[in-house]
Formats: C-alpha cells, sequence, structure tokens
C-alpha cells in the first residue's frame, strides 16, 4: 500500500466536495462545479482521498471502493469499477466499463481489466 493512502487526509476544499456531492445541496454544488471545474454523477465511496480536486470527471455508474487516491485531471468513464486501495494518478484516464485493481500512472489511459497501456505516453508542456 502507498504511503499516499495510510498518510493522506482530503483538503479542506475537497472534504467540503464530498459533503455538497453527499447531501446533494444543488446551489453549493453548482458552485464547486465552477470553483474546482469537476463533473461527478456517481456515488462517492465513504473514504475517497482526493489530495488535489480539480478538474476530475466521474461518470454515471462508476463504483470507487474505500482508500482510492484520486488526483487532479482524472476521468473516469461510465460503468467502470475501482476496487480499493488503488492510487489514479494525475491526468488519467479510464475507459467505459474498466476493471482498475492496481496502481494507473500518470498520463496513462487505461481500459479493460487492468489493460493500461504504457507506449506513447505524451507529456507535453
Amino acid at each position: 500500500m502507498s504511503s499516499m493512502l495510510t498518510n493522506t487526509a482530503n483538503p479542506r476544499a475537497a472534504a467540503m466536495l464530498i459533503s455538497v456531492i453527499r447531501h446533494r445541496i444543488p446551489v453549493l454544488r453548482q458552485l464547486w462545479d465552477i470553483f474546482l471545474g469537476y463533473d461527478i454523477a456517481c456515488e462517492i465511496p465513504r473514504h475517497l482521498i482526493k489530495p488535489h480536486p480539480h478538474g476530475i470527471v466521474l461518470h454515471n455508474h462508476v463504483v470507487l471502493g474505500n482508500n482510492v487516491v484520486l488526483m487532479q485531471q482524472s476521468t473516469i468513464g461510465v460503468g467502470t469499477s475501482g476496487l480499493g486501495g488503488i492510487h489514479i494518478r494525475p491526468h488519467t484516464k479510464i475507459g467505459a466499463n474498466a476493471v482498475v485493481t492496481k496502481d494507473v500512472p500518470p498520463y496513462a489511459p487505461a481500459d479493460g481489466y487492468n489493460h493500461i497501456i504504457l507506449h506513447n505516453l505524451s507529456l507535453a508542456a
């Protein structure tokens, strides 16, 4: 298990975002949408760790386990399952209906069952 999972607490902005999403407060949710540039259309697990909650997109029917670390600029497609204890790094794109049970590196697309594409990674400035 990475040290990120054992010693990380959500920053205040992420904690407030999670609370607004769970309690379904429409006006506050729209303000957080604009402020943080996120789009979350699924249920949030009890222990989701978001150290940098900017630019995150979680489509419908995404299922995340507890202790998932979700970094900024990540997109997770419809019907994706992410089991607990994984780290989804910045700028990651996970395709629809994927099953992810291990860490996904930065800028790496993933689809299917743990099919993480590591070649042709572009770290454009």
